[in-house]
C-alpha cells in the first residue's frame, strides 16, 4: 500500500482519488470543499485537505503525487513536487514543455512521467500495447459524449473547461509521415457513425464529427 497526494479534486482528480483509495491512502488536495465532499460520499477512506496545494512540505510522506490541477496551476504545481523529490504522474497540460524540468528532476533522483492523461497518455500506452498486434491502421477518437445531447455543441467537457477551449483554440500540433507539422484547430472534419454496440441505448447509433486537436 502506497500514500499518494492527488492535487485537484476536478472531474478526473475526483475519479482518480476514488479509485486509488480502493488499495492505498490516498490525500485529496482542493481548497473546493463541496467538490471534496462529493469524493468522500463514494471514498470515505480518502484524507481530505481544503487547503490549495503550495508547498513541498504538503508531501511529507508521500511515495507518489499526481498532479490533476488545471493547465494554469499544473506546471508551477509540478516544480513543487519535484523540489520534494516525490515521483509523479503529471495529467495536468501546460503549453510549456515539461522537458525543461528533466535535470531538476534528475539531480534529486525523481522520476515524472509528463502530459499523462486520457489523451494523450493513455490513448498512446493502448496504441503502443496494439502495435505489437501489427495493425494496419489505429485510429484514436477522444471526446465527452453527454448522456442527453444538450444544443447547441452536445458535448459535455471532460475535464478543466478552460483547458478543454484552450485546446480547441490553439493550432493543432501532430506528426504527419513522421514530421512535426501544425495544422489549423478544429480543421480535417471527419464524419463517422458509432454503432449500436458501442451505444446500446441507440439503436440506430450515433453520427458524430472528429477534428484535429492540440
Amino acid at each position: 500500500m502506497a500514500r499518494i497526494a492527488v492535487l485537484g479534486s476536478g472531474l478526473v482528480g475526483s475519479f482518480v482519488a476514488t479509485e486509488l483509495a480502493r488499495k492505498h491512502t490516498v490525500s485529496l488536495f482542493d481548497p473546493d470543499k463541496l467538490a471534496l465532499e462529493r469524493v468522500a460520499q463514494h471514498a470515505p477512506t480518502v484524507e481530505l485537505h481544503s487547503e490549495r496545494f503550495s508547498s513541498a512540505k504538503q508531501l511529507e510522506g508521500c511515495d507518489l503525487a499526481l498532479n490533476c490541477l488545471p493547465g494554469s496551476a499544473g506546471h508551477t504545481a509540478l516544480m513543487q513536487i519535484i523540489d520534494a523529490g516525490v515521483d509523479c504522474v503529471d495529467i495536468s497540460f501546460t503549453e510549456r514543455d515539461p522537458r525543461v524540468l528533466d535535470s531538476a528532476a534528475r539531480e534529486v533522483g525523481t522520476t515524472v512521467i509528463p502530459d499523462a492523461g486520457i489523451a494523450p497518455g493513455f490513448s498512446n500506452l493502448l496504441a503502443a500495447e496494439l502495435a505489437g498486434l501489427a495493425p494496419q491502421q489505429l485510429e484514436i477518437f477522444v471526446g465527452g459524449l453527454p448522456l442527453r445531447r444538450d444544443q447547441p455543441w452536445e458535448y459535455a467537457a471532460p475535464f478543466s473547461p478552460t483547458d478543454v477551449v484552450a485546446e480547441y483554440e490553439r493550432p493543432a500540433r501532430l506528426k504527419r509521415g513522421g514530421r512535426a507539422v501544425t495544422e489549423p484547430a478544429l480543421s480535417d472534419c471527419r464524419p463517422f457513425q458509432l454503432g449500436p454496440r458501442l451505444v446500446p441505448k441507440l439503436p440506430d447509433g450515433i453520427a458524430l464529427e472528429a477534428f484535429l486537436t492540440d
